[in-house]
């Protein structure tokens, strides 16, 4: 990734903002979304905040900022509308979690609060279950918006997805 911002500092050096925006796009942030939802969802924090800088190295190259300084990174991407790896990695997951609906299990007993939200009991995340896409988007389920769980299009329930991340 920090190949890809040294050319757009290089080729997008007559280029406009938006032109290099572009190339953040196409040269370093697909780095990031390549098998987002095998990956994302299993970094630990020292992992992000890695790939974070390294996201960060391309968003200097369409400012054109030094390689290296003091520079308030947050509110420059905020301002160029480009989402944090946090951000991203949230959405993959919300996005996993529709796309792996749990069924519905009818239960004995009474009728809990969470059950009639359209939760689901979140799963045991400890050893290596804890490691499973599969567990973590059922785990993400309950963090869903009701409009986006009882969305049945695919490209609606992403529209919505990406509509709540930005």
């Amino acid at each position: 990734m920090r190949k890809s911002a040294a050319r757009i500092r290089i080729e997008g050096r007559n280029a406009g903002i938006r032109e290099r925006k572009v190339l953040y796009y196409a040269w370093v942030h697909s780095h990031i979304m390549c098998n987002a939802g095998a990956y994302l969802p299993l970094l630990g924090s020292n992992q992000m905040h890695d790939l974070q800088t390294a996201a960060n190295a391309g968003i200097r190259a369409i400012c054109r900022l030094p390689k290296h300084g003091q520079v308030p990174m947050t509110s420059i991407r905020e301002k160029l509308q480009i989402p944090s790896v946090e951000t991203v990695r949230n959405r993959v997951m919300w996005v996993e979690a529709w796309k792996r609906k749990p069924p519905a299990i009818f239960q004995s007993g009474p009728t809990t609060r969470g059950q009639s939200a359209g939760n689901v009991l979140t799963p045991d995340l400890r050893g290596w279950n804890g490691k499973r896409i599969q567990t973590l988007a059922q785990a993400t389920w309950n963090e869903l918006p009701t409009d986006v769980r009882n969305e049945s299009d695919r490209k609606k329930a992403t529209a919505l997805i990406k509509k709540i991340f930005l």
